[in-house]
């Protein structure tokens, strides 16, 4: 979501109050307004603002004492903006805790966005942990991202611990429909896991341990053993 401040897509200005209050994280102020009877899940009116709440504007300034009092008031963390993602979406390149709270409240962890779904977007932005919590709270494997298998998805954004994680959350990884282009992928990406030039250790070792899941499950690897 583009920057957006609240006087450009709210015109009330008790809901323009909440939100300055939610996003400079100050508690006190917040609990007054909502107090005072402002609605936690008003959604924003001009134009610029489709689906715009509060809640969004504690989880772009990462204000997690505010984001848990819109919570408690009754803040909807399944509401969509544009029609295309949900809170869980803007904390995907944010500390796992935001995930934690929204999950808690009860995020959806398969929702879909643009390009695929919530567990995908936070593989794209690196976020092992939330990726975790996702996965421990119903987040589906077995989906697209981008175009591709989730599954094939992690080898072509260069992230075998995601790839790792994936076949130990779900032990029917790689589905057959996908099998030849995983592998075929796989083996390539190995060539750069596997040279003496790369220095990521913890890649070469997510790397080893995705060939051995998959020796165990009886795949028949189309490249050498590299160990």
């Amino acid at each position: 979501m583009a920057s957006v401040n609240p006087e450009s897509v709210f015109s009330d200005k008790k809901i323009i109050a909440l939100c300055n209050a939610a996003q400079s994280g100050d508690v006190k102020k917040t609990l007054k307004l909502i107090k005072e009877g402002v609605n936690v899940n008003a959604v924003a009116d001009k134009e610029d603002g489709s689906g715009v709440t509060p809640a969004v504007f504690a989880v772009m300034a990462e204000t997690t004492d505010t984001l848990k009092e819109l919570i408690r008031a009754g803040a909807n963390v399944n509401i969509q903006y544009e029609g295309k993602t949900s809170l869980l979406f803007f904390v995907m390149d944010k500390p796992a805790a935001f995930t934690e709270v929204l999950l808690a409240a009860g995020a959806n962890p398969n929702t879909e966005v643009p390009n695929g779904t919530i567990l995908g977007e936070a593989f794209a932005n690196k976020n092992m942990e939330a990726a975790k919590l996702l996965l421990a709270h119903g987040a589906k494997v077995n989906v697209n991202h981008g175009g591709n298998s989730l599954l094939l998805e992690t080898l072509y954004i260069g992230l075998p611990t995601a790839t790792n994680l994936l076949l130990q959350h779900d032990k029917h990884l790689p589905y057959p429909n996908e099998s030849a282009a995983f592998l075929q992928e796989f083996c390539s990406a190995g060539e750069n896991y596997l040279s003496p030039d790369e220095q990521n250790t913890e890649f070469h070792a997510a790397y080893i341990s995705v060939w051995k899941q998959l020796e165990s499950r009886g795949v028949k690897m189309s490249c050498a053993r590299p160990f």
